[in-house]
This record gives structure tokens, C-alpha cells and sequence, in this order.
């Protein structure tokens, strides 16, 4: 499942002494009023950070923000193209972090 990817990301992150956060980017597609997709694109991402956090993802990780209309996932030439817009995408940023101390 997805989760249990993030889970051994995250595990091999700590074992490389890598800094890993996920930031879930919510869209929404191009039907309705923008503040309404917008609110829209927020929840989205804001439900998935909930159920990570519920599997057990820690909260420090994540980040959740929504972009409305103003990100497609695809050009919205059909039913099904918008139904993509209608989601959330994840980016993962992974930096090195500098020599940790042994035994910490």
C-alpha cells in the first residue's frame, strides 16, 4: 500500500540520516467558483494528512496545503481529465542531514 511505502521510506531515511517531509498538495478541478475550489483543494489534502497520521505517519513530516484550480494534474479537456484535478499529489523532499552524533 502506499502507506507502507511511505513507512519504509521513511525508515531508510533515518537509517541514511535523511530528513524526509511530504507535502500533500490538493487540487481541485476547473468546475465551480474558484474560493469554493480552493477551500475544496485544501480539505483534500488536509483529509489525507489526517488518514497518514491516523496509519501512524508522524505529523512532523507532513505538510498539507491545496492550490485550487491554479495546478492542474491535467489539462482539463474531459469528464475524466477533471476527475484527476480532483485529487491530491504528493511530493517528497528528502535532505541529508549533517553528521549525527553516535549513539543519539
Amino acid at each position: 500500500s502506499s502507506i507502507e511505502a511511505i513507512r519504509a521510506r521513511l525508515a531508510r531515511a533515518e537509517v541514511l540520516s535523511q530528513s524526509v517531509t511530504i507535502m500533500l498538495v490538493g487540487h481541485a478541478d476547473s468546475t465551480g467558483p474558484e474560493t469554493t475550489n480552493s477551500r475544496l483543494s485544501e480539505q483534500r489534502a488536509e483529509n489525507v494528512q489526517a488518514a497518514l497520521q491516523r496509519a501512524g505517519i508522524q505529523s512532523q513530516v507532513l505538510n498539507a496545503h491545496g492550490v485550487g484550480i491554479s495546478e492542474p494534474v491535467r489539462p482539463e479537456t474531459t469528464e475524466e481529465s477533471r476527475r484527476f484535478n480532483r485529487s491530491v499529489t504528493f511530493q517528497v523532499n528528502i535532505v541529508k542531514e549533517s553528521a549525527k552524533p553516535q549513539g543519539h
